[in-house]
């Protein structure tokens, strides 16, 4: 069998006092050295750093830094302590080696503490900004996903403040999110909670703030958001079953929200109750509508449909946009979401309203014409857009 030969890799011993480094060519921004600088007066620098040489105004051989910056902090700390360190292991990079490649060498060949998501942004943000990289082209480089690759950035358009604290290393990225996630529009209150997850980090004497950290009051923020969204499911999925919220008891309440990720979940579940109870009604209360009568959505869509009945008619109805009737089969088929059946025989498929931009485009693919209806108030709607592959909006 026939082997490869051995090629030999020279690696150099060179004086670390001789080392140049760059202002601001490493991205690491926490170095904590006290530890390493402690093991490299026992045993040495054990791994090589990475320079490229060159030579002086004065004709002297300097060497530029590329990888290995803590290591070389630790040592020449351990030299101003007294240690007899006279030469540390270098391996030599070409002299005309390009900045990209010098940068993907840092991030590679890093040996010690692990770049933070933050510092490995400031060097995907270089690649993009400086040398016109693409993020997937980034992601490619350095063996990353496209998706880590656009998370990690998204770091870089946090508030000043909160990036301060990342660079430090004074919370983590995971905390900075769940607290950016609580409150996405309102950057006073993400500052606010970041610096209150820090010093509460501070008080109790850690020096990075985690989840564990973040107040209270944030956390119960997005628990109470659960269950807005929640009931704002429960009450669409109420609508869409024809069933009457005020019928059910707490118990079948959370029966039918256990588990259930989407409004058809949760219709499903409602549909499936045998519900015999009467409906209590106060004597001044407004009588309620008969069975056989139909609702103001029910008359608007056949009226609108009379008039488009060659388009899907996508009624905005609270969080969800719903297809009816002859409507709903076609769409519930194309985006293979569930058809609902009412108990009056109606029947729809809905989805949330935020999916439109996902949905549209599929609807239009599969040759639909398709009547966009917006809610106004008093519960009545107006189309304001008709969409088909001929692109013949109105």
């Amino acid at each position: 069998m026939e082997t490869n030969i051995t090629k030999r890799t020279d690696i150099y011993n060179i004086d670390p006092r001789n080392v140049v480094v760059v202002d601001n060519f490493n991205v690491r921004r926490d170095f904590a050295i006290d530890e390493l600088k402690e093991q490299i007066k026992a045993q040495g620098v054990l791994n090589p750093i990475t320079v490229v040489p060159f030579k002086d105004e004065d004709g002297n051989e300097k060497y530029r830094l590329v990888d290995g910056e803590r290591r070389l902090r630790a040592t020449l700390a351990a030299i101003s302590e007294g240690a007899d360190i006279k030469r540390v292991k270098a391996i030599f990079l070409p002299r005309n080696t390009k900045e990209e490649d010098l940068l993907i060498e840092q991030m590679m060949r890093n040996e010690g503490k692990n770049f933070t998501e933050y510092e490995q942004a400031i060097m995907f943000q270089r690649f993009r900004d400086k040398f016109g990289y693409t993020q997937s082209e980034i992601a490619s480089k350095f063996c990353k996903s496209a998706t880590f690759v656009g998370r990690c950035l998204s770091l870089l358009e946090l508030a000043p403040e909160i990036q301060e604290k990342l660079e430090k290393g004074e919370i983590s990225t995971g905390a900075v999110r769940q607290i950016v996630g609580l409150n996405k529009e309102d950057e006073s209150a993400q500052i606010a909670a970041v610096e209150n997850a820090v010093a509460d980090a501070k008080s109790k004497g850690k020096t990075t703030a985690t989840g564990k950290n973040i107040n209270g009051d944030t956390k119960s923020q997005k628990d109470l958001k659960k269950v807005v969204e929640a009931f704002k499911l429960f009450l669409s999925a109420c609508y869409a079953a024809n069933i009457p919220a005020e019928l059910l008891s707490m118990k079948q309440v959370c029966s039918s929200l256990h588990s259930a990720t989407t409004m058809e979940d949760v219709t499903a579940k409602l549909s499936s109750l045998n519900l015999t109870a009467p409906i209590e009604q106060k004597d001044d209360a407004e009588p309620l509508p008969k069975k056989e009568e139909k609702t103001s959505i029910q008359k608007q869509f056949e009226e609108l449909k009379s008039k488009h009945p060659d388009a899907i008619l996508l009624f905005r109805c609270g969080d969800f946009y719903e297809a009816m009737n002859e409507d709903a089969k076609p769409v519930a088929d194309t985006l293979g979401i569930t058809l609902t059946v009412r108990k009056d025989g109606m029947k729809i498929a809905g989805f949330p309203y935020h999916a439109l931009d996902t949905y549209l485009p599929k609807l239009i693919r599969s040759g639909h014409r398709v009547a966009i209806c917006d809610e106004l108030e008093d519960n009545k709607h107006r189309i304001y857009e008709i969409v088909s592959s001929n692109n013949d909006n109105e």
